[in-house]
């Protein structure tokens, strides 16, 4: 853990100088030491703004999105910081403790009783297809109007335009903040904009300096950015990829550990977040196998829609559900891309029971009918395998109690593209739905003991 300077040269803990960061906001006064303290390190200087500046009201949820930021660059001093921050929904409650108590953090409680929650309904900025206070994953190949698209949606958040598909559905005004590190502002992203009608003076992106460093972790940055902004709706990360760190994200916990935090921040301000990413060049398999990088990108988001090509009109795309955990089954949407500057064009009807799998299945090898043993063995599979890579034998059995023959499973996974691999699983095939490189598996039980 660092240390702040004491007032009168000598050092002072971490822990006692965050007390003087609490003692500053209730007494209204920064003592000496702790301006010395801010002077030192940003992150206290940070820490001190976000303690003592801002409505009241917001400063525990800042105060904790910085200590996250701040622990994923430096633990111990977070935890310094964090051991006296008593944080609370009502706001800070600073005690100064007497004798020993003084090195002593009280415990904080770890549980919630669910009679205290109180429900609220599931809100949509985009009805029935992007969540508000959720995160959605856009994926796609390259050039399929992907930015694009986020851009009409800024467009329409920005000027309350009706959505393409929900044209008598109100659409609030709210503010939009776009980090994109692939397509440059002056000549493409403010260009587009205008020629949407965007008002502008509702968008904002992250500084060059700030954008080229953020990542998914760096909640601290995003708090500064929506208090700037104001009333933020819709936050884009395009793509989601340049901004994970140093994580490698087609590992499942690391990435599911960097978009927990992400998905909190989101909650508590109530704005969407959309996740722009690509998807891989293989021509086998399910569309979920097809995300670039972890499962992670489709598990730890409430929804996430695909963009490919439609295999009959090459100039038209498609905007296909691959998943989505709030509503009832989603429809699809159909776009083309005109103009100059380019720009959306949807068309009027919706795709219904639009069969995602099936579209990006190569041609001459479509799913089979939905009720068929094979799709519904499928379908089995992919929830089977959607974390771990299993042991084939397990398969097989777990599919024969489930009334699937060797013969359902293999047809099945053909149609999903699940892989089989035995060397580094101890000489066991194992079945498993993406790269094996990024394959995990399943924690052993503990074995029961011995009477």
């Amino acid at each position: 853990m660092t240390s702040a300077p004491h007032a009168n040269g000598t050092v002072h803990s971490a822990s006692d100088a965050a007390k003087a960061v609490l003692l500053a906001a209730e007494n209204k006064a920064i003592p000496k030491r702790l301006r010395l303290a801010a002077e030192a390190d940003p992150d206290w200087a940070d820490l001190l703004t976000y303690v003592t500046g801002g409505p009241v009201g917001e400063r525990p949820g800042r105060i904790k999105a910085h200590l996250v930021g701040v622990g994923r660059r430096k633990p111990d001093e977070a935890a310094g910081m964090q051991a006296a921050l008593d944080l609370s929904v009502s706001g800070l409650k600073v005690a100064e403790p007497d004798g020993d108590e003084a090195d002593e953090p009280k415990p904080t409680p770890v549980t919630l009783c669910l009679s205290d929650v109180t429900p609220t309904k599931i809100e949509f900025i985009w009805p029935g297809r992007v969540p508000r206070g959720k995160l959605t994953t856009f994926a796609g190949p390259g050039g399929l109007g992907k930015t694009l698209v986020t851009l009409d949606m800024a467009a329409r958040k920005t000027t309350g335009t009706p959505w393409p598909d929900s044209p008598d559905v109100p659409n609030p005004v709210g503010s939009v903040i776009l980090i994109s590190t692939e397509d440059d502002l002056e000549d493409t992203i403010v260009p587009r904009l205008i020629d949407l009608k965007a008002d502008l003076t509702k968008v904002r992106t992250l500084t060059t300096i700030e954008r080229n460093k953020f990542t998914l972790a760096d909640l601290d940055i995003l708090e500064r950015a929506v208090a700037e902004a104001g009333d933020v709706h819709l936050i884009v990360i395009d793509p989601v990829t340049a901004h994970v760190g140093a994580i490698d994200d087609h590992k499942n916990a690391p990435l599911r550990a960097l978009l927990a935090p992400l998905a909190e921040f989101a909650g508590r301000h109530k704005i969407a977040i959309v996740l722009v990413t690509h998807t891989n060049k293989s021509t086998a398999g399910a569309a979920a196998a097809r995300v670039i990088g972890s499962v992670a990108y489709l598990n730890a988001v409430r929804a996430a829609w695909l963009f490919v090509k439609d295999r009959d009109d090459k100039a038209r795309r498609l905007l296909l559900p691959i998943k989505n955990n709030l509503g009832p089954e989603p429809t699809g949407l159909a776009y083309r891309i005109v103009g100059d500057p380019p720009r959306v064009q949807w068309e009027a009807e919706v795709i219904v029971d639009p069969d995602v799998d099936d579209a990006v299945a190569p041609e001459g090898r479509k799913a089979p009918e939905d009720g068929t043993k094979v799709a519904k063995a499928a379908e089995w599979l992919a929830n089977l395998l959607a974390e771990y890579a299993i042991p084939s034998e397990e398969i097989f059995q777990s599919g024969k109690a489930a009334g699937f023959t060797k013969k359902n499973l293999y047809a099945a996974k053909e149609l999903r593209g699940i892989e089989a691999r035995n060397r580094g699983f101890g000489g066991v095939w194992h079945w498993g739905i993406g790269s094996p490189d990024a394959w995990m598996l399943r924690p052993q039980q503990p074995a029961e003991a011995q009477p």
